[in-house]
This record gives structure tokens, sequence and C-alpha cells, in this order.
């Protein structure tokens, strides 16, 4: 995937895409983005993973001042939104640049997933299933948050 113009004044902007493997439980989406444009208000940034959930990072907005906003140069965007979600299958990166007049450029994104191992469903005994006892007690993993995928798209 490489570098690209972002259509003006487009909701269907432009798609990048991240494909990850391994199955991990998510916890955090982290997306470091970079594009150039004029008014950085005007785009709207969108990651929508491979259950469908999609998580606005920056929704576009209008300001009479544009003074000093102009560009995303290796932004950290964070997301909470997939919590819980599997990590494995297609990501995907839409920017759309929802105004018209000034146009801009995508130049690449990183996208890293913080997530846990998935474990199976903890398995529960009844205390009427028992006779003479109580039900027994399910004491969860110690669960480690490892970075478990780091994929990044960027032009040539």
């Amino acid at each position: 995937t490489q570098a690209g113009p972002i259509p003006d004044d487009s909701e269907t902007g432009l798609t990048r895409t991240f494909s990850i493997g391994p199955q991990r439980r998510v916890e955090h989406a982290l997306l470091r983005f970079s594009a150039s444009h004029p008014y950085r208000g005007d785009l709207k940034i969108t990651l929508t993973s491979p259950g469908g959930t999609t998580s606005v990072l920056a929704p576009s907005y209008f300001t009479a001042s544009p003074t000093g906003q102009k560009d995303y140069d290796d932004w950290v965007f964070s997301s909470l939104h997939f919590w819980g979600e599997n990590s494995q299958g297609t990501w995907t990166l839409k920017v759309a640049d929802v105004l018209p007049e000034e146009t801009g450029n995508f130049i690449d994104a990183e996208l890293t997933l913080l997530a846990a191992e998935l474990l199976p469903a903890p398995a529960f005994t009844s205390p009427a299933a028992r006779t003479g006892g109580v039900g027994e007690f399910f004491a969860p993993q110690a669960i480690k948050f490892p970075l478990i995928a780091s994929v990044a798209v960027a032009g040539a």
C-alpha cells in the first residue's frame, strides 16, 4: 500500500488496510498517522475492525481560524472501541476529506494493537449438581498485554 492523494469533498475518501494474523483479544488500538493537508479539520479519520466496529479517530470540524491547523505529522490516535474483539483479519483505515477546496495527501500510517491471549471460557459447576459441596471457584489466569501487531502502510 502506498501514499496518495485524498479525494477532495468526498465521504468515500481513501482507504488503506492492515492484515493481522494472530488471534488475540484486543484491548487497545493505536494508529500513528501522517497526512499533509492545509486544513486538517477537513479530514475525517476512521478505523474499522475485521468484526465491523468503526471508531472515529478524528471527526471533521470547521473553524473560522485555521491558522496553525495543518497536517498530521506522526499523530498517534488511540481507541478502546474494539475492546474484546478478535484481532485477526483485515483492519481498514479510511481518510475522507469531507469539505471542499483544500486538498491533501496521505503519507503513511502504522497500526499497533495491544491485546491479550484468547482464553477459553471458564467452566463452572453448579452447586445443585454437586452432592454436599459448593460450586467450584474459578480463578482467572494472569493476563499479559503484549504488543501483538504493528503493521505500517507507507508511500514509496
